[in-house]
């Protein structure tokens, strides 16, 4: 692997653990009745699922 995609890699990564971070937060937030909360992780979730497909398309990884 070049560093080019090594480093869409590590981006991708980061991404992926922002996104199970959201989805923890939504769980939370609709476990706990703080629907602004869930809210909030769930738009910032849809955020990041958009940029991991952004780098999957940018680091050759999908053939699209």
């Amino acid at each position: 692997m070049d560093d080019g995609r090594r480093r869409y890699g590590l981006v991708l990564l980061l991404l992926i653990a922002a996104a199970a971070v959201c989805a923890v937060g939504v769980l939370v937030g609709e476990l706990t009745g703080r629907w602004n909360l869930g809210g909030v992780f769930l738009g910032v979730l849809l955020i990041v699922y958009s940029f991991i497909v952004l780098v999957l398309r940018k680091g050759g990884f999908t053939q699209a």
